[in-house]
């Protein structure tokens, strides 16, 4: 925090974390190595929480982040708009830039959506690893929806399952139970449960 101003109710622990700010960031929570360091100067950034080692330290912060919550080192390094994102977990959201309204929990979880409509959920270590702009997922349990890059409206609950296959997309599909549907590639509408 050695640039602020006129900003107020911050919480800044670390070094070189916040400090980039200068006005109308108020409310924030930064404690870490460089967390909530992106270059966002002036932008009206409020209610944010950042801990852990570059924690939304990477890139320009705006105002379209307010809200957001990134907890591990790493976590929502690349955000610069996207607004309402939760990432708790080393790596987790790690390249979110304009995303809206994800949510990961675990180590490397969504690490790979950038932008889109987002609403995706994920649960467990890199549960929807390789989603990039894919939205409205559900994957819950380690692997989980694992090699996804671009579906949308799949439910994947459980160890592996959905994993698929490297460089595919599948969309609408449900899958419950370990290693539930684990070679799905391009299909659809399909349900899967053990």
């Amino acid at each position: 925090g050695d640039s602020l101003t006129s900003s107020g109710s911050n919480v800044i622990i670390g070094y070189q974390a916040m400090t980039t700010a200068t006005t109308n960031s108020d409310n924030n929570v930064a404690i870490g190595y460089q967390a909530m360091n992106g270059g966002h100067t002036d932008a009206d950034l409020d209610g944010c929480v950042a801990v852990g080692r570059l924690a939304m330290g990477g890139a320009t912060l705006t105002a379209g982040a307010d809200g957001t919550t990134a907890i591990g080192r790493e976590a929502l390094e690349a955000l610069t708009s996207g607004t309402g994102n939760v990432a708790v977990g080393w790596l987790s959201l790690t390249a979110c830039s304009t995303s809206d309204y994800n949510t990961a929990v675990g180590t490397q979880a969504l690490q790979a959506v950038t932008t889109g409509d987002g609403t995706n959920t994920a649960v467990g270590r890199a549960s929807g690893y390789a989603l990039s702009t894919g939205s409205a997922n559900t994957y819950m349990g380690a692997s989980s929806g694992f090699y996804n890059e671009t579906g949308v409206n799949n439910t994947y609950l459980g160890y592996g399952a959905g994993t698929g296959v490297s460089g595919n997309n599948n969309s609408n599909n449900t899958a419950v139970g370990k290693d539930a549907m684990p070679a799905i590639q391009t299909g659809g509408g399909n349900v899967s449960v053990g």
